[in-house]
Order: structure tokens, then sequence, then C-alpha cells
């Protein structure tokens, strides 16, 4: 009689599959619960303890591209961007087909100052996915950064006939084209944001600049209002109120808003020479003189200051 021993060579113990599927089924359980854990944590701030359920997550040898692209954010939002790319980079080489890992790394490096690098990251996202609005709109904000204008408008146009309504395009549009003294575009662009979002102070502000570049001051003064009622705290929108209403002679309201610009934000040199030039217009010469003396105590370096300064000494020879 032979004999057959189990643990000889070619022959194996029977495979227990109900076993093997209650593992399986306990190992995803624990998957879905530490990714929901990882997400919740991280979505309301409590970034440590996020930290610690993706950790967990990786260190049971489990994989999901929304963990990596997730916790290479946080490490992002930390200051912790080195890690961040460290992250990304492994998670590419295990999903090189996933288009929102090269968006993020794109994202990082532009953050970074790295635009080349963040420039192929972003066209390897486009190039998977090409209809994702943010991608190309991305792409336009580093042409931004290499001045390169009118690549930036195709992909920032591009971004819009994708998604319509994304505002920060025809924001980023506004501003190209007030570099590129195209003020009918620009003006078309505000606008538009305007129609996507009525409440912002911001838009109203940049129409208002338009108008003036224009020399429409009725229509620059009812813009800057408007985004001042918007946004009370606007000094930027007080020191162009100040601008304007000087233009409509208007110059002791056009000195009020000029000095609430300056309450709001202390160290605002352009106001202190807007309400220089408001004072001496009005013939309060020595006022206009300590202007000045808070520009160049702000900025010894000024321009603005060492021009008022020059001012300063014609109003002494003149007086």
């Amino acid at each position: 009689m032979v004999f057959k021993n189990k643990n000889m060579t070619g022959f194996s113990k029977k495979i227990d599959r109900s076993s093997i599927k209650a593992d399986n089924q306990k190992n995803n359980l624990l998957r879905k619960k530490l990714i929901a854990k990882a997400f919740e944590h991280h979505s309301k701030g409590d970034f440590k303890v996020a930290e610690k359920f993706y950790e967990k997550f990786l260190d049971k040898g489990f994989n999901d591209p929304r963990v990596y692209s997730n916790y290479a954010i946080l490490c992002k939002d930390t200051s912790r961007k080195k890690q961040a790319l460290e992250i990304l980079a492994k998670s590419i080489k295990k999903y090189p087909n996933n288009s929102e890992l090269y968006a993020i790394t794109s994202d990082i490096l532009r953050a970074q100052g790295e635009l080349e690098q963040a420039h192929l990251s972003i066209e390897k996202a486009i190039n998977i996915n090409p209809n994702v609005a943010n991608y190309h709109f991305n792409l336009g904000l580093i042409f931004i950064g290499l001045k390169l204008l009118s690549k930036a408008i195709i992909s920032l146009e591009k971004a819009i006939l994708i998604n319509p309504d994304l505002i920060e395009a025809h924001l980023n549009l506004f501003s190209i084209y007030m570099d590129l003294s195209n003020l009918k575009e620009a003006e078309l662009s505000i606008k538009n944001a305007i129609k996507l979002d009525p409440n912002s102070s911001v838009a109203h502000f940049n129409l208002s600049r338009i108008y003036i570049e224009l020399g429409k001051d009725h229509e620059a003064e009812s813009s800057v209002k408007k985004a001042i009622s918007i946004q009370p705290l606007f000094p930027q929108a007080y020191n162009n109120l100040g601008i304007i209403l000087k233009s409509l002679d208007k110059p002791l309201e056009a000195e009020i808003s000029t000095r609430k610009a300056i309450e709001l934000k202390k160290d605002y040199v352009e106001a202190y020479y807007n309400l220089g030039n408001i004072l001496r217009f009005i013939g309060k010469k020595e006022e206009a003189i300590e202007c000045t003396k808070i520009i160049m105590k702000i900025r010894p370096w000024s321009i603005i200051g060492s021009f008022s300064l020059n001012q300063k000494f014609e109003i002494k020879s003149s007086s």
C-alpha cells in the first residue's frame, strides 16, 4: 500500500474559499471605513487625525488614487509640499492614467514657481482628460506666470467653453486684457463675471477701473460704490472712489473717501499719495506735506514719495 504524504511536493491543503471570502469582506469593510474616516476628518480640517487614517490605510497595503491625491493635498495645505510631491510621484507609478494626480502635482509645482515642470504635468492631465475646465484654467495661470499671454487667453477661453460658469477664468481674462490695454475685451470679461456673481465686490471694483480708463467717471463712481456696498472694508475701493470724486470736482468728498482707505489700511502708500494730491488741490499744503513724510517713512525708496517730496519743495518755494 502506498501512503500519500499531503506535505510532499505536488500536494496541497484544500483551499478554504469561505474563509478567504470572509477575509476579503473584512478587509473591504476596513478599507471603506478608513477612507470614510480620513475624508471626514480632512473635510472638517482635522488634519492630524485625517493623516493618521491615511497612513493606516496605506500601511494596510490598500490602494486608492483618491487617498493618494487627498493625502498629498493635506500635505500641501500643511506646508509639506516636498512630501506631497513624493506621495504623488509614487501614486502616479501605480495609476499612470489618473489625470487628477498630474493636475495636483502641477498645482503644487506652480505654487513653488516651477512653471515649466507645472506645465508638463498639467499637459499630461489634459491629454488624459481634455474635458476638465479646471485643467485648462490652471494651464492658463501657468502661461500667465510665463508671460505667454496669448496662450493664456486660449487656455482660459477653453476653460470657459467647457464651464461657462467658471468665474475665476473670466476674472483672469479681464486682468490679461487690462495688461494688454484691450479695454473692450476687458469690459466684456468683467461684465460676464458680474453676471455670474452680482455680489462680487472685486468684479464691480474692476469694472470701475475700466470706466476710469475710459473717462466714464459717473459710471466708475456707480460701480465702485456698488463694490463698497457689498464689501464695506475695501480700502482699494475707497481709494479709487477718492480719485473718481476728485475728477468729478468733489474734492471734499474725495478727501473723506481717501481717508477711509487709509483708516482701513494704515500703510497704504498710494492712498497717502492721492490724499496729498487732494489736500494740495484744496489748499491744505502742510497736511499734504505730512502725507509725503508718511510715504517716505513707510517706503523710503518710493518713487511716489520722491515725486511728492519734489512737490513739497515747490510748495515751500511758492509760499
